[in-house]
């Protein structure tokens, strides 16, 4: 059912990590406002016994983007991609058919709430 656009993400994934550390934080974005869009997609792309459909795929794609924001050193070592990932649903669930204030929380998570010194 959610096929096609999950296949999408996922090149647009591959595309990403093609040109550095910063491919995560925009393909993060990129998956939670699609995912805030698309009635029902949060839900099937929670973690399962079978992860062999749409989240195994999100989830291949994301170890990949996270390994390379790693080296980067735009992501702490310490952060899984469930975390990512489990983030993205939560604020895509919460600001669904709001994809604006889905991708400005998006941000607020992954620039922290802290001001910058």
């Amino acid at each position: 059912m959610f096929h096609d656009g999950v296949d999408r993400l996922a090149a647009r994934g591959r595309e990403l990590n093609e040109t550095g550390g910063g491919g995560l934080a925009a393909w993060l974005e990129e998956f939670t406002r699609y995912t805030a869009v698309t009635r029902g997609l949060a839900v099937a792309l929670l973690p399962s016994a079978d992860d062999s459909g749409c989240h195994g795929m999100l989830a291949d794609v994301a170890t990949e983007l996270a390994a390379t924001a790693v080296r980067a050193g735009r992501l702490r070592p310490e952060i899984t991609v469930d975390d990512l990932l489990a983030l993205a649903n939560v604020i895509a669930i919460r600001a669904e058919d709001d994809p604006e204030w889905a991708c400005r929380l998006q941000r607020i998570a992954l620039r922290g709430v802290e001001p910058q010194a």
